[in-house]
């Protein structure tokens, strides 16, 4: 089984505790589940990717509330400002998978319970 988690699975990020939560959740999961399966021949691993080129936090896959509080307001412009270098550093990166430079996935070898690129 393969599941695919991110960063935000093993490091929390101001403004981003939802997310981070449930990324910390499905490594909790694979995790326990992984446990569970190994008797069976099965295992689990976590694919934790690093940045790639993706619609991820555009107005198109976003929205927030319409009545945001304001005394988050100079976070939120800090966090975006973040964001924007971000999204220009990697805009023009198609970054390949990790799991494509693992050959131990595609030679049949147990790969470990979490892979980060």
């Amino acid at each position: 089984m393969l599941n695919i988690s991110s960063l935000g699975g093993f490091m929390g990020g101001e403004l981003s505790s939802l997310y981070c939560a449930s990324k910390f959740g499905l490594e909790g999961f694979s995790e326990c589940l992984g446990k569970e399966v190994a008797p069976f021949g099965i295992t689990v691993t976590v694919v934790e990717p690093g940045p790639f080129r993706t619609d991820f936090l555009s107005s198109k896959s976003l929205t927030f509330n319409g009545t945001p509080i304001d005394d988050y307001e100079r976070r939120r412009a800090t966090v975006r400002d973040a964001l924007r270098h971000w999204r220009t550093l990697y805009r023009d990166a198609a970054r390949p998978h990790p799991l494509d430079r693992r050959s131990s996935l595609r030679s049949g070898v147990a790969p470990r319970t979490r892979w980060t690129s």
